[in-house]
């Protein structure tokens, strides 16, 4: 199976911190003092680019103050060919059979090209302001009786029922059906044992937590025992890197001290600090200290968690495009078949006004986009059993 390459939606411009030659991409870690409104030209900019770029598919993120995330992925799908559109869904906002006929709707307009990512919210103070104030271990409950109703309805060729403790349903079903069969991917997080008991009974891809490689094989054991367990298979996707490149790896992680060095300044400056009922970093010890121990191109070595830890914008990977992708290689050898490359790439200025990112990273980009193809063909094909053996 191709790997799945995936960025991450824009919904609005930005403007650089400031005139140095980091003040663009660091702009990507913070936020505007007082965001602009929702950007249709941006939205549609960054969906086409990132077809253009060679990604498969953009995460559509959702958070109480965002945008609503089914009308962006349906602007992003209309103005796109052939990315796929990953819709993030706060269980409980919706109707579960509403929520389904939406998605299937969508999947069917854009010839099948919609997957589902389940969320309990990033925080309780974030779920109350949309009115939820389930506690998140009764969220996770819930969501497993959601997800009942929701997959019935996107399948489902004669009316059914429903009864549980959070949702009654009689005589349900859809007239659109998904053009995906038997129904759009759907994929969940959580690395707590109820949200990996969410995945294992419910989700066709766990997304991981972005930690470092050594990390990673201990959690995706576990994740695939589960699902094991209930006779079920589960892919997995890695969602929370961000990239940093550069034609050579000691240039690459210059450029990483530099923005680093570039957004504690703009926090010195504007007293910026994330919200922390948003996301939550890699860390939760954000020193100021920069890390500037050596390093090497190695796997390990190419990730770089300072930034996450003073932004909560997750840790990034750091090098030229071959190092970065071999690093991406290491965990696609793991059984992870959906890579986030999230980072500058992402940015798009407000309209009429100059790039964030020069030219250079926007080919290195692409250069990255391509090595990770290639690596991890040829890593399939030398992984493949030829017919007729075993």
């Amino acid at each position: 199976m191709p790997v799945d390459l995936r960025t991450r939606n824009s919904f609005h411009g930005k403007r650089k911190t400031s005139d140095s030659p980091y003040g663009g991409p660091a702009s990507f870690f913070v936020a505007e003092s007082s965001p602009p409104e929702t950007d249709a030209s941006i939205v549609e900019r960054g969906g086409r680019e990132a077809e253009q770029d060679g990604f498969t598919s953009i995460l559509v993120n959702q958070f109480s103050d965002r945008p609503d995330v089914w009308a962006t992925a349906g602007w992003i799908l209309a103005h796109t060919d052939t990315i796929t559109v990953a819709a993030a869904h706060r269980v409980g906002l919706q109707s579960p059979t509403v929520a389904a006929r939406t998605l299937a709707t969508l999947d069917r307009l854009s010839g099948g090209r919609t997957t589902i990512h389940i969320i309990q919210g990033s925080s309780d103070q974030d779920m109350q302001r949309e009115g939820d104030w389930l506690p998140k271990e009764e969220r996770y409950r819930r969501s497993h009786e959601y997800l009942d109703v929701f997959k019935q309805e996107l399948t489902a060729t004669e009316p059914f029922d429903y009864s549980g403790e959070f949702y009654r349903i009689a005589g349900a079903r859809s007239a659109t059906l998904p053009i995906r069969k038997p129904r759009p991917l759907i994929s969940s997080a959580g690395a707590s044992d109820a949200g990996i008991e969410l995945a294992a009974t419910h989700s066709d891809i766990y997304a991981l937590p972005t930690v470092p490689l050594s990390d990673t094989p201990a959690l995706i054991g576990r994740v695939a025992d589960a699902a094991a367990a209930k006779g079920r298979e589960i892919g997995f996707w890695l969602g929370g890197f961000n990239v940093i490149l550069a034609p050579t790896v000691e240039q690459a992680w210059a450029k990483a001290e530099g923005i680093t060095r570039e957004v504690l300044d703009y926090q010195e400056r504007t007293g910026y600090r994330p919200d922390q009922t948003r996301m939550t970093g890699l860390a939760d010890d954000a020193d100021r200290e920069l890390d500037l121990r050596s390093r090497t191109d190695s796997p390990e070595d190419a990730f770089y968690g300072r930034l996450g830890a003073l932004t909560n914008h997750g840790p990034s990977l750091v090098g030229s495009p071959e190092s970065v992708a071999r690093a991406y290689l290491e965990y696609y050898k793991l059984g992870i078949g959906v890579l986030t490359i999230g980072g500058a790439g992402e940015l798009q200025p407000h309209t009429g006004e100059p790039e964030l990112v020069d030219a250079e990273h926007r080919d290195l980009l692409r250069a990255l986009i391509g090595e990770v193809k290639s690596l991890t063909d040829a890593h399939d094909r030398e992984t493949a059993t030829p017919v007729g053996v075993g």
